[in-house]
């Protein structure tokens, strides 16, 4: 009897224990968030957005409740948001891929709870607030761009059949008047292999690029366009996403290449520098080329903030839902349309949305890829379109350490048909004009291409070098480069890891893997 005396005590506390867990729970304003699982920034700024509209506002209590998913799977994201329903939700902030936050959104939509998207997305309704900047808009701010660049022919290389109504508004803006547009579809479901279609664009000889595609293919195609050839100076692109800055864009940095984008997030924003700051731990949290402040991540911190302004004016009560049953929330309609009665200024700059509910007018920088790193040229907005303002180029009193302008090299070569040869004629030819060939002739190119003199000398023995099996030297015409009687070589070389280990060698400059060799030194590294 005693026993079970304190197993009815400890049920007894346990019981009181689960209520008051309960009571905390419908007394907290709950705010929902489903993302994926290799998204974790999104958590973390979700919870510090949480914080910071918390600050300084006694009346208010919101509590994040967080739930990962795996990318794209539509039946964990219902299973988990049906669990957080019974948790009092006011809002969920969605996952990021399109079918889990499509099922997401019909649970909300079914619930009347309000669903905060921010995805680029053309069919957002009630319940939902899309918080990403319209992709009509978009289209517009795209032929600005053009427009404002003179581009009189381009190639519109889209990704797939959701980016295509951008595609079409963008066309739809050009009368039969307008420049010669062709257009072209990159993921054609070979494996994100997109070389065939690449190669297809660079045959047409056309040099104007506006990209249109999502962050989980834009990398690998750049990384593609170079590997054949469409990332050179002659090319230049305009790239329609709004975070192709968190790319890591060095590889590129150096091409030559135009490379122009859009981005709703600055750097440079003192409000974005400070969130930035906390979210890395860092006090200098862009230190590369790249941002990696992500346009979902501070749209969802937007979103948390719109909504605690929201709950200033207005404080409805939540209650827990169901999946299994009829329930919904009847104050969720009026929640939704009071938060796009408001204007808010957040890392994304000006919030605001039309009379449809979307947000057709926002601001949005133009930015450039340079040598330098990401540079802002121009701003864009609805009303004044685009406004270039380019700074003026950076003047410095030490020379470029990377321009071959001017400079002199001595370039060893072999006598080796048809790369380097001596010419036939009856004429006391010397110095440069004595020497023909295909690797002659290149040198030349470059000289002209690059600005830099040259003067050829051919290895007395013909030898091309490596190590002599019996004094372990080097000899040959890598040998003339180790001494520095050389800058530089060019003849049908074979690279091999022996001689890589003593000098460095260009990309070859054709297929059976003859190159120029040149001395281990970073100022001539570009030839």
């Amino acid at each position: 009897m005693q026993f079970s005396r304190k197993g009815g005590s400890v049920s007894l506390g346990f019981l009181l224990l689960s209520l008051l867990w309960a009571l905390c729970q419908s007394e907290r304003t709950n705010v929902g968030l489903i993302f994926e699982s290799t998204e974790p920034d999104l958590e973390k700024i979700f919870h510090l957005a949480i914080s910071k509209a918390n600050e300084g506002n006694e009346e208010l209590e919101f509590h994040g409740v967080a739930a990962a998913i795996e990318p794209g799977n539509s039946f964990e994201t219902s299973k988990k948001l049906c669990k957080m329903l019974r948790q009092n939700l006011v809002a969920v902030f969605g996952p990021t891929t399109n079918l889990a936050a499509r099922h997401a959104m019909s649970i909300c939509d079914a619930k009347e709870l309000p669903f905060l998207d921010t995805r680029w997305d053309f069919q957002a309704q009630l319940p939902t607030i899309n918080l990403h900047p319209h992709p009509s808009s978009m289209g517009v701010a795209l032929r600005d761009m053009v427009v404002a660049l003179g581009w009189e022919s381009f190639t519109i290389i889209y990704e797939s059949g959701e980016y295509l109504a951008t595609v079409q508004e963008l066309l739809q803006m050009y009368g039969t008047a307008g420049p010669t547009i062709t257009v072209r579809r990159y993921e054609l479901d070979l494996n994100g292999n997109y070389r065939n279609v690449l190669r297809r664009v660079r045959n047409a000889e056309d040099f104007s690029f506006v990209v249109v595609g999502s962050m989980a293919t834009l990398p690998e195609f750049f990384k593609q366009a170079q590997q054949v050839g469409l990332v050179t100076s002659d090319y230049r692109y305009i790239i329609g996403n709004l975070d192709w800055h968190t790319m890591d864009l060095e590889p590129y940095q150096h091409a030559g290449t135009n490379i122009t984008g859009l981005r709703l997030v600055s750097p440079e924003s003192e409000q974005v520098l400070e969130v930035a700051k906390a979210l890395y731990e860092s006090e200098e949290p862009f230190q590369n080329v790249s941002c990696p402040l992500t346009n979902s991540m501070a749209l969802v911190y937007d979103g948390v903030q719109l909504l605690a302004e929201t709950y200033r004016h207005v404080n409805f009560r939540p209650v827990a839902l169901s999946c299994g049953d009829d329930s919904a929330w009847d104050k969720g309609y009026t929640l939704v349309n009071y938060m796009k009665s408001l204007t808010l200024n957040g890392l994304t700059g000006p919030i605001r949305f039309d009379y449809e509910g979307l947000r057709t007018d926002f601001e949005l920088e133009v930015i450039e890829l340079a040598v330098s790193g990401m540079q802002k040229i121009g701003e864009w907005s609805g009303g004044d379109g685009f406004q270039q303002n380019r700074p003026a180029p950076a003047h410095s009193l030490e020379p470029d350490m990377r321009s071959l302008v001017n400079k002199s090299f001595v370039v060893v070569t072999a006598i080796s048909e048809p790369y380097g040869m001596l010419k036939e004629t009856s004429e006391k030819l010397e110095g440069n004009d004595q020497f023909e060939g295909f690797g002659i002739e290149l040198i030349d190119e470059l000289s002209k291409k690059l600005g830099f003199s040259y003067t050829f000398r051919l290895q007395p023995d013909n030898k091309y070098g490596g190590i002599d099996p019996k004094t372990g030297e080097w000899n040959g015409m890598l040998r003339e480069i180790m001494d520095n009687r050389a800058d530089m070589g060019i003849t049908d070389l074979t690279m091999t890891s022996e001689r890589e280990s003593g000098v460095d060698f260009t990309i070859p400059f054709m297929s059976l893997g003859e190159a120029n060799i040149f001395q281990n030194f970073a100022g001539y590294a570009i030839i």
